[in-house]
């Protein structure tokens, strides 16, 4: 399998690597990576958090989930390049902007710093990335506006429930409860936190980009400035506008690389929990669906999440080594032979 490192992208001036999938597209990322020196609202280690990907122990440590602690947000900047040259742009030109120019400054605004969440101790435990603009993928065309959001989250730091929250808001009829579809997303194996760089990308290398480094070790590109994917492991498609919540589909997202990606669904909910009815027909109010090398199977939420069975508290995942879960779900419920984690890298 083909991995992205970072002494590649820092001492190549340009490199391409494989977009994993049956289309065999390939993409560029141009020049290094740039990481921002200058902030206002952040600290070193918390810049050193976001963009390193921090090599985990093939054990995880226990979560203590500590309810008091919700976290916080804040926009921590990790490319000053990109910064410095807006703000140039915007002397140069002046306004009113032509659109071009325009363009091109809210694209570096964008490669500027990344939506964060921080706990307590100030430790970065997540970031995020939200497609709220007329695109390819939000067409923005409900009276309420649309957009879809990836949280990648990271409790305490720790290796035991990595997640990627996906939630698509419809904005068709503008309650919550009726618009909101929410999917969790786990990679195994499990082998650093997520991070994120800022690169450019493109033939002209003129499209700013968030290069984030996935807890395999596997990479998603996402456009800085709408945050469309635009490469790696998952495909991604545009978001469903039915008018009906009960058909509408929740986000596509096919995966195409060599681990294994558990997704579970729900309408207006926590998917990891399980449900005595189904609000959407596209949900398995009890399963998750596992996918790996293009086979899906389908387990008891149970056998995967702590807590399944009360939404009102937390779930999480419950084995502290990769090798456990397969040994005890994938191995014995999938068909897809005796894995071990060496065959998921």
């Amino acid at each position: 399998m083909i991995k992205l490192f970072w002494n590649e992208l820092c001492t190549l001036n340009s490199i391409s690597f494989e977009k994993w999938g049956r289309n065999m597209k390939w993409l560029f990322v141009c020049g290094i990576i740039f990481s921002s020196t200058y902030a206002l609202s952040q600290t070193q280690e918390q810049r050193d958090q976001l963009t390193s990907s921090e090599r985990l122990p093939e054990i995880a440590t226990p979560l203590r989930l500590d309810p008091n602690d919700f976290g916080s947000t804040r926009v921590i900047e990790i490319n000053k390049q990109a910064c410095d040259q807006a703000s140039a742009l915007r002397r140069q030109i002046g306004f009113p902007m032509p659109e071009e120019a325009l363009q091109r400054v809210r694209a570096l605004d964008a490669a500027c710093g990344v939506m964060t969440t921080i706990d307590g101790e100030g430790d970065v435990i997540g970031f995020e990335f939200t497609n709220r603009s007329k695109n390819a993928i939000n067409p923005r065309t409900a009276p309420n506006g649309s957009q879809r959001v990836f949280q990648f989250n990271f409790e305490e730091r720790s290796k035991q429930d990595i997640n990627l929250e996906v939630t698509d808001n419809s904005g068709l009829s503008g309650r919550l409860s009726h618009d909101l579809l929410e999917t969790q997303i786990m990679f195994i194996p499990r082998d650093v936190l997520p991070s994120v760089r800022s690169v450019m990308t493109g033939k002209n290398c003129d499209t700013a980009a968030h290069l984030v480094t996935l807890p395999n070790e596997e990479i998603l590109l996402f456009d800085a400035l709408t945050s469309a994917i635009i490469g790696g492991v998952l495909e991604e498609s545009p978001m469903d506008m039915e008018q009906s919540r009960h058909k509408r589909n929740f986000a596509g997202l096919e995966y195409q690389g060599a681990g294994i990606m558990i997704r579970a669904d729900r309408r207006a909910g926590t998917p990891e929990h399980t449900y005595s009815v189904a609000f959407n027909q596209n949900e398995r109010i009890n399963e998750a669906t596992l996918t790996y090398q293009g086979r899906t199977c389908h387990v008891p939420k149970s056998m995967i999440w702590e807590n399944t069975n009360n939404p009102d508290t937390t779930a999480y995942f419950k084995y502290a080594t990769d090798q456990e879960f397969l040994d005890q779900v994938v191995n014995p419920r999938c068909g897809w032979g005796n894995l071990t984690v060496e065959d998921l890298r």
